[in-house]
């Protein structure tokens, strides 16, 4: 039986939501084979995202992590090497879900 838990599974880290939606962003750029002028360009026609980075960050922040995203993709790819991302832990590594025993409806 599933147990539905009201909390997340894993914390919630903004600065590492960021990096996970860049790459995924870059991703999915490069899945629909488009260049990084072309992603650029896209990224451009979204002046509200840039809007509202520049008076959080000072920059059009997510536009420059998808590219760094894209670029480091591109160049796994050039190199005939599987992209390792840069997240120290990885997407889904245990070490950054909630401690087993703050979820509810758990027991350990």
């Amino acid at each position: 039986m599933v147990h539905l838990v009201p909390c997340p599974p894993f914390r919630w880290d903004p600065e590492r939501r960021a990096l996970l939606r860049a790459e995924l962003d870059a991703a999915f750029f490069h899945l629909y084979g488009l260049t990084r002028e072309d992603t650029d360009y896209v990224l451009e026609t979204f002046p509200i995202v840039s809007k509202n980075d520049v008076k959080a960050h000072g920059e059009y922040r997510t536009k420059r992590l998808i590219l760094d995203a894209y670029d480091h993709m591109a160049l796994a790819a050039r190199s005939g090497r599987a992209y390792q991302t840069p997240l120290d832990p990885p997407p889904a590594d245990p070490r950054v879900a909630h401690p087993a025993d703050t979820r509810p409806g758990e027991t350990t």
